[in-house]
């Protein structure tokens, strides 16, 4: 009776276990997705931004001393130059 009685306390503290595992995982994905959504929001609305000035006339050469070639591409791309 002993051994069973310690074999429930064992399965209750692995379930409660397993709760707060569910809940740290939950907060940790949520700060890993909103950095990585910020990231990816911020990369759209450069490029966004860079495909406006191409649209403008400003060249992709005088872009690409501030910004990657990728980017650029994708700018163009966005403009409708590529």
């Amino acid at each position: 009776m002993k051994l069973q009685t310690q074999l429930e306390i064992v399965e209750m503290l692995e379930q409660r276990g397993q709760k707060r595992g569910i809940k740290i995982g939950e907060k940790q994905g949520i700060k890993i997705g909103e950095k990585q959504g910020i990231k990816i929001g911020e990369k759209q609305g450069v490029i966004k931004t860079l495909s406006d000035m191409l649209k403008m006339g400003i060249s992709s050469e005088q872009l690409s001393l501030k910004y990657s070639p990728d980017i650029i591409k994708e700018a163009e791309k966005l403009a409708g130059m590529a």
